[in-house]
């Protein structure tokens, strides 16, 4: 999560990546109601998107259960423009909870979009010899803090099972929640048997949620 710029860019401002991956994350939200908020989950950026380089903006609106704070119904109020983007914010919003006994509706932003910048090396040689790939996060308090860096991770790999063994930051980002999000997402990919041994990955940070690598 583009011009690409991305892959990893998303916010649902998705995340852009030298492995040209997006993703995508809650926009702003009022702070009236995000202090209720119990449990939220992200909008994921789905793979046909980012091939398609699709993004947009809209915004969602929640129907709460006050008795219990589950979100009972979600209504996109208006549409980032594509189908399979509205439909994975739906998804992920549904799922939302609340403290029960204070809201009945909240109004959320979404935003997809491409930001970043894909080195064309690393999108061959990473993200073609990956299984699995899953998207760091952008942490909301990085978000909300105006959190910005560029840095890198190496990645240690068992060649027989492809498994990532061990992840690093060198250089770091600057910021200890940034390079947290970018290694606990990369110690979960998984390589092609007998191909990578170790691969360092850019990771770049941008202002409005854009993540790179």
């Amino acid at each position: 999560m583009f011009r690409w710029l991305p892959i990893f860019a998303a916010i649902a401002l998705s995340t852009s990546a030298w492995c040209q991956i997006a993703m995508a994350e809650t926009g702003d939200l009022s702070p009236d109601f995000r202090r209720y908020i119990t449990s939220r989950y992200d909008p994921d950026y789905p793979r046909a998107a980012r091939e398609r380089g699709l993004s947009g903006s809209g915004l969602a609106l929640l129907e709460i259960n006050t008795g219990t704070g589950e979100v009972k119904r979600v209504t996109i109020t208006k549409s980032t423009g594509h189908d399979i983007l509205d439909k994975s914010a739906l998804y992920a919003y549904r799922r939302w909870r609340f403290v029960p006994h204070t809201i009945s509706q909240a109004e959320v932003p979404i935003i997809f979009t491409a930001l970043g910048s894909v080195d064309p090396s690393v999108r061959t040689n990473a993200r073609s010899l990956a299984i699995r790939s899953p998207q760091p996060d952008y942490p909301l308090k990085a978000i909300e803090l105006d959190m910005v860096g560029t840095g890198a991770a190496l990645l240690e790999v068992d060649q027989r099972t492809g498994v990532v063994t061990s992840v690093r930051m060198s250089p770091s980002t600057g910021h200890k929640l940034l390079d947290d999000a970018a290694m606990n997402a990369f110690r979960q990919w998984l390589f092609k048997p007998g191909t990578v041994k170790q691969i360092k990955i850019p990771v770049h940070y941008a202002k409005l949620g854009g993540f790179s690598y």
